[in-house]
C-alpha cells in the first residue's frame, strides 16, 4: 500500500509540474486516484480545445471579412481606375470639341466678314414727320420733314425734295459703307400693300452740298410728300456683284 501511494504521489508530482497543471484538479490530490486526476485534466484540456476552436473560428471569420473587404477595395480600385480612364477620355473628347468649335467660330467670323463685304442692309423708318435712317455702319440719322412741303437735308445722309401736281416727292439716302450701289428695296412692317414705289441709285449725286455721293432715291407715283407712310419701315439691300 505504501508503494502505491508513493507511485501515485510521484505521478501527480509530474503532472503538477507539467504544462497541464491546474489547481482545481490538484485539490486534495492525496485522496484522489490518478485516473480521476487524469480525467479532470482531460476535461480541462477538452474545454481549452473548444475555446481554442471557437477562437480559431472567430479568427477565420475576421480573416474572411478582411478578405472580402480587400476584394471590395480591389473592386473599388478597378472602378476608380475605369472612372479615371473614362474621365481622361472625356477630357480628350471635350478638348477636341473645343478645337472644333474654335475652328467653326473662325469660319463663321470669316464667312460673316465675306457676307458683310458682299451684302449690306440699311433701315428706313418713319415716325410722324421724322425719317430715320440707319446707314451701312449701323449709325442712325434723322431728318424732320415738318409738313413735307419744304426741301430738307441732314448734312449728307438724308435729303428730301417735296413733290407737286407734276412730280412726285423723293427721299435720298447716302449709301456710304455699302459694298456697291446695286440695291433694291425690301418691305418691313408697312401694314398693307402699297403700289407705286420706284427707286434708283446714283453714283455721282449731289447731296447736302457735296458731290460724288452714292445715293439711293426713293419715290412713289402720285405721292407729293413724305414718300412713305408713318410707322412704315423698309430696308435698302445692296449686294456686291
Amino acid at each position: 500500500m505504501k508503494k502505491r501511494v508513493k507511485l501515485q504521489a510521484a505521478i501527480l508530482a509530474v503532472i503538477a509540474s507539467s504544462s497541464y497543471a491546474d489547481e482545481s484538479c490538484l485539490t486534495d490530490v492525496e485522496n484522489k486516484e490518478p485516473l480521476e486526476v487524469f480525467q479532470c485534466f482531460e476535461a480541462k484540456q477538452n474545454h481549452q480545445q473548444k475555446q481554442i476552436g471557437r477562437q480559431q473560428a472567430k479568427i477565420q471569420r475576421i480573416e474572411q471579412r478582411e478578405k472580402k473587404n480587400r476584394a471590395q477595395l480591389a473592386d473599388h480600385s478597378d472602378i476608380m481606375y475605369y472612372m479615371n480612364q473614362r474621365i481622361g477620355q472625356l477630357e480628350k473628347e471635350n478638348q477636341a470639341l473645343r478645337k472644333e468649335m474654335a475652328s467653326l467660330q473662325k469660319q463663321l467670323v470669316a464667312q460673316k466678314k465675306v457676307f458683310e463685304e458682299k451684302l449690306t442692309s440699311m433701315h428706313i423708318y418713319r415716325t410722324g414727320s421724322i425719317i430715320k435712317f440707319v446707314d451701312a455702319k449701323g449709325t442712325q440719322h434723322t431728318l424732320d420733314l415738318g409738313d413735307g412741303k419744304i426741301p430738307m437735308k441732314n448734312d449728307e445722309w438724308i435729303a428730301y425734295r417735296p413733290g407737286n401736281n407734276e412730280k412726285d416727292a423723293i427721299l435720298y439716302f447716302n449709301l456710304r459703307g455699302s459694298p456697291s450701289f446695286a440695291c433694291t428695296l425690301l418691305h418691313e412692317e408697312d401694314d398693307y400693300p402699297q403700289s407705286g414705289f420706284y427707286f434708283a441709285t446714283d453714283s455721282d449725286s449731289v447731296m447736302g452740298g457735296k458731290k460724288r455721293i452714292n445715293t439711293f432715291a426713293l419715290s412713289r407715283t402720285g405721292i407729293a410728300s413724305y414718300v412713305i407712310n408713318s410707322w412704315a419701315g423698309y430696308h435698302i439691300l445692296c449686294v456686291k456683284p
